[in-house]
């Protein structure tokens, strides 16, 4: 267990992050082996591959999402690395990362924070440079890839997070929400408005529901539809960006942004349309966009040229996409102190 055997009686951080304790009636645990036995309440939690779990695995999501978000712009160097980032400040693909790194720079000063990636997969490399990171999820091959980068990582059950309140300064999450089943968002918002100190920061992006002409195209055909857009990603929770937006707000979240994502309407990486091919003899329409999405993506020229034009009319295209006609929100909110 080596890390978490330092972990004293009543001792509840350390210099890298809080120190875990019982999700369920948060008292500390005392470590045998490679197990946490809870002294108040004896619930006994094990480790698998050297990672602490808090809750039981799904094999829907494990190995799924193991993949490191890396926002940097790598190796190159000279006209390369200048045409790399002059691309992802346009992009409509690289939109995501804009905001959250611009909004990271104005949430978080310094680089000591304590930062929470709450259904963290394989990690996004952008935040161990604001601070020490602890990554949950539920998958732990996602957590393996998670741990190369973060200070600690858990696999947990995101209603029972095993930290103290107040314990960060900031919580992330990255398309997460659009997974969680319904009838367990609200707890899941509580549980991190609790671990977040007073003052702290929630950002995340959200994948929602959309009134597009496209999702009530795909709707006429409700199998073909859950296939596409919810069983193949787990998208069980998907609400539209002000129902999301309402629920933050019941918990008691002050809000700083609330984006409907103007790059996930009509305007959107084109290859997001690829799966609409499984509409092929149901809707015309769909199907020609799935397939012109896959035609599209065989040249990475023709993808990253659309992509770039698509980021240029991103201003103008306010004028034409309705928040509701958007499948995707960014969010910041704050704690009340």
């Amino acid at each position: 267990m080596g890390g978490y055997k330092k972990q004293l009686k009543g001792l509840h951080h350390d210099i890298d992050g809080p120190m875990v304790v019982c999700p369920f009636c948060k008292a500390d645990f005392d470590y045998m082996d490679d197990e946490a036995h809870c002294h108040k309440c004896g619930k006994v939690f094990s480790a698998k591959n050297g990672i602490l779990c808090f809750g039981s695995e799904d094999a829907f999501y494990e190995g799924k999402f193991t993949e490191t978000k890396d926002w940097s712009l790598g190796q190159n160097s000279g006209m390369k690395k200048i045409f790399k980032a002059f691309y992802r400040s346009i992009s409509i693909g690289a939109f995501e990362s804009r905001f959250l790194s611009k909004q990271l720079k104005k949430i978080i000063h310094g680089d000591q924070a304590w930062i929470l990636d709450f259904g963290c997969g394989g990690g996004a490399g952008i935040l161990p440079e604001h601070g020490y990171v602890t990554g949950v999820d539920l998958s732990v091959s996602s957590l393996l890839e998670a741990r190369r980068l973060y200070n600690r990582v858990y696999q947990i059950d995101g209603e029972h997070l095993p930290f103290p309140d107040a314990s960060f300064d900031c919580v992330y999450t990255s398309h997460v929400f659009g997974h969680i089943p319904l009838h367990q968002k609200s707890s899941v918002i509580n549980e991190i408005y609790r671990v977040l100190k007073p003052g702290g920061y929630l950002l995340s992006s959200i994948e929602c529901d959309s009134e597009s002409i496209v999702y009530k195209r795909a709707k006429k055909h409700p199998e073909l539809f859950s296939k596409c857009y919810v069983e193949e990603y787990g998208h069980y929770g998907l609400e539209l960006p002000d129902a999301n937006f309402k629920r933050f707000r019941k918990a008691g979240f002050l809000p700083v942004v609330e984006l409907a994502d103007i790059h996930k309407g009509y305007l959107r990486p084109v290859t997001s349309y690829r799966n609409l091919v499984a509409f092929k003899g149901k809707d015309a329409v769909l199907f020609s966009l799935g397939a012109i999405a896959n035609w599209i993506e065989k040249s990475r020229v023709i993808t990253r040229t659309i992509d770039f034009v698509f980021g240029l009319m991103i201003p103008v295209s306010f004028l034409f996409t309705p928040p509701s006609h958007r499948d995707s929100a960014k969010i910041v909110y704050r704690k009340p102190e």
